[in-house]
């Protein structure tokens, strides 16, 4: 966000290169869905690491429109061979040794050395940006070609495939969201809501915030790693929490905790206000895994990767709907107008949680 504003966008024409990334991941989101079935979930996030390592380079250089976009266009097709199949290669490991009820506690872990890295990669991206604004986008690619390298290496599992790779695919894992249960069909729901909601304010708004609220660049590092370490506190959370426990009050207790942080962030000033901040992260770490494991209890392995594909497919379109809405509230009227607004679709949340317990 900051190295887009010192190229001269606004956040509303932030936004709108925000979402080409997103429309560009919701486009290809099936296909490399079942780029991933077909051919193994590995090759997909290897592919993932190729894409987004060109994207970021491009962006380093990304001084107009044109090329901006061209860089959030391979970011968004990268994201896209990376969406889905992290969760479905994990849970088809666990499946094939006979422990996918391991799978919220695997993957809660996962997160938590995830978000342990993006922690470090704050304090070293915030502390270099402000000597060469460029090194942090070099840095991202050479982390991103070790992770498709790393990918390759990975253990292939085994899937067997109820359709070959076709159109066929396509429908069927559209058909299996339309037409599956109901069950499956809110938390999808409910998941693409909270989701995205946190992906505004956590890629559009939240270094805008702290600009606005007099705290130096220089801070950035420190206070991303404070938040990352939050998230971090959720996943470990995530992987303490007894299956059982994951209900639907589970689900309302998280959307009434991110609607409070966003609209506890329109009433308090200077740096007290982070605090409000780090529970919006908490609630990331806490939500992924959770969600996560609920959902990939109700689909079958065999079309796993093409079904996360359609949810993450509708998660995305759902943000290019809403982040350049979000965005121009910002230039209008300010920052209270989009978190109050993010508040209030958390609220609405907790409402269809209930919705998804019957």
């Amino acid at each position: 966000m900051i190295w887009f504003q010192a190229q001269g966008f606004t956040q509303f024409q932030i936004t709108l290169l925000l979402s080409v990334f997103f429309l560009s991941t919701t486009l290809a989101e099936i296909p490399t869905g079942l780029f991933s079935d077909r051919f193994g979930h590995h090759r997909a996030m290897a592919c993932c690491g190729l894409f987004q390592a060109a994207g970021i380079i491009v962006l380093a250089f990304a001084s107009h429109w044109g090329l901006a976009t061209v860089g959030e266009l391979l970011m968004g097709v990268g994201q896209a061979f990376y969406t889905g199949s992290k969760e479905a290669f994990l849970f088809n490991y666990l499946e094939e040794d006979r422990a996918a009820h391991l799978y919220q506690r695997d993957y809660a872990r996962a997160k938590f050395f995830e978000f342990i890295g993006m922690a470090a990669g704050s304090l070293v991206g915030g502390s270099i940006y402000a000597f060469s604004p460029r090194a942090p986008f070099f840095l991202s690619a050479a982390a991103f070609l070790l992770a498709a390298v790393v990918a390759l290496n990975l253990k292939t599992v085994a899937v067997q495939q109820a359709i070959t790779g076709s159109w066929k695919n396509l429908l069927s894992g559209l058909s299996a969201v339309r037409h599956g249960s109901p069950q499956l069909q809110r938390l999808i729901a409910y998941y693409c809501g909270l989701f995205t909601f946190i992906l505004i304010f956590i890629v559009t708004l939240v270094q805008p915030y702290l600009r606005g609220r007099g705290i130096p660049i220089s801070l950035f590092g420190i206070l991303f790693f404070l938040f990352q370490s939050a998230s971090m506190a959720g996943s470990f959370l995530a992987n303490r929490i007894p299956e059982q426990r994951v209900s639907a009050r589970f689900f309302s207790a998280l959307a009434i905790l991110l609607g409070g942080s966003f609209v506890g962030l329109t009433l308090m000033r200077g740096i007290g206000s982070t605090l409000w901040i780090g529970g919006i992260y908490f609630v990331w770490g806490l939500f992924l895994p959770t969600t996560s494991h609920a959902t990939n209890r109700l689909i079958p392995s065999a079309q796993r990767a093409t079904i996360l594909s359609s949810q993450d497919f509708l998660q995305s379109f759902l943000f290019v709907l809403l982040a350049p809405l979000a965005g121009l509230m910002t230039d209008q009227w300010g920052m209270t107008a989009p978190l109050l607004l993010l508040g209030l679709g958390s609220f609405a949340a907790v409402a269809f949680s209930r919705k998804f317990a019957r």
